[in-house]
């Protein structure tokens, strides 16, 4: 069984405000000693409705852009993690401590026919309130479009900074 990576928590987060909005609405009301009336009801879950799809599916959340580094490639000599196709590891010029590793026998075909081993690499990278939360390679040198079975990224010891 393989475990979810990423839990969508903000329909629960919107469902579990509901009540809260409804209880401080109801105790406004009550400290103001106005009687709590529908038309209020409807006007606070509205408010509430449109503030939280503003700050949780909003302009802030999973915005897209593209970021070109310089890498490095090497092609493992036998896939690991129990993988059928060609290992291709990338790794940050400028960040020696960073890898981005993708499992693709097009892209290490494509790769094996360049003489230069460095070549500019464009990653589609998300982000939440500018946070990154995820990138996928989109483009190696001038290739698009291949099929991959697994991917990842890894990072060695030195706490340098990150390339992004």
């Amino acid at each position: 069984m393989m475990l979810v990576a990423y839990f969508e928590i903000r329909p629960i987060l919107y469902l579990a405000g509901i009540p809260i909005v409804c209880l401080l609405g109801w105790l406004v009301a009550s400290a103001l000693g106005r009687p709590v009336r529908l038309r209020y009801g409807l006007a606070i879950w509205a408010i509430y409705s449109g503030l939280f799809l503003f700050f949780f599916h909003g302009p802030f959340i999973g915005r897209e852009s593209q970021a070109s580094f310089d890498m490095r490639w090497t092609i493992a000599e036998s896939p690991s993690m129990g993988q059928k196709q060609a290992e291709v590891i990338l790794t940050f010029v400028d960040y020696p401590d960073h890898q981005v590793g993708e499992f693709s026998d097009q892209l290490a075909n494509y790769l094996r026919q360049r003489a230069d081993q460095v070549l500019p690499v464009t990653f589609t990278i998300t982000r939440d309130y500018g946070r990154m939360r995820g990138f996928r390679l989109a483009q190696v040198g001038d290739f698009t479009g291949w099929q991959s079975s697994f991917g990842y990224s890894a990072s060695s010891g030195s706490g340098l900074p990150s390339p992004w």
